[in-house]
């Protein structure tokens, strides 16, 4: 599946998703605001083409987008 690529801070917000942290605990890492991380999430799910962030995490999954943190 084609889709645009991510900015490096859409990808590092979807990496923090798919490590289990909330919209609320990434602005606070980041130093951003909810609404700019709630953003982000929206621009991801447009990238890829779906409405769900879960969908967004089962195409970053399966195209190696994503790294299993140990």
């Amino acid at each position: 599946m084609k889709h645009q690529p991510l900015t490096p801070r859409e990808h590092e917000v979807l990496q923090f998703v798919w490590e289990g942290f909330s919209t609320r605990e990434i602005a606070n890492k980041l130093g951003r605001s909810y609404n700019t991380i709630a953003m982000y999430r929206q621009q991801i799910r447009s990238k890829f083409g779906v409405t769900t962030t879960a969908a967004a995490l089962k195409i970053a999954l399966r195209e190696g987008i994503l790294v299993e943190k140990k």
